[in-house]
């Protein structure tokens, strides 16, 4: 074997590894408004709805890759603005029909523009998922994730 054919085995494995890790992302929604009071925000699927109170929402621009599956998983936030929080008060579950929900809270007077990205893999991760009952790894109870992500996004960390 040469050394050319060698380097084109190794770049060839390299690429297919890019490509497997990218397929576990699954999806990502992007949402930016402005926000006066609170805001909640529900991705169903591919479906968004957002319901403010009086002072409301406005300007709200929101773009979805990939819908939100229909079974448990497990989604990420990250804040990219606003001057008040922004937390997940729901993940999704059969509890909820599989939507994600969060919460825009600005307690200061006069609204604020807001940006969030939340971000959810493909599949479940079997080294931490007691549901699938052939996984002989993980024998732990995993009834109480949903509770202890909201407290990790709410920055009590455990």
């Amino acid at each position: 074997m040469t050394v050319r054919s060698i380097l084109g085995t190794v770049a060839g494995a390299a690429m297919l590894l890019t490509l497997s890790v990218g397929v576990a992302h699954a999806g990502t929604l992007r949402w930016t408004g402005e926000v006066d009071d609170t805001a909640i925000i529900r991705l169903d699927g591919r479906d968004l709805r957002a319901n403010g109170n009086m002072r409301g929402i406005r300007n709200a621009r929101f773009d979805v890759d990939g819908a939100l599956p229909n079974r448990p998983v497990r989604v990420r936030l990250a804040k990219e603005g606003g001057r008040g929080d922004v937390e997940i008060i729901e993940q999704p579950s059969s509890r909820n029909n599989y939507t994600a929900v969060v919460r825009i809270r600005d307690s200061q007077a006069g609204s604020s523009r807001y940006g969030f990205v939340l971000q959810w893999d493909n599949g479940r991760d079997d080294r931490r998922d007691d549901r699938n009952r052939n996984n002989r790894r993980d024998r732990g109870d995993d009834r109480r994730d949903n509770r202890w992500d909201d407290d990790w996004n709410r920055g009590r960390r455990p």
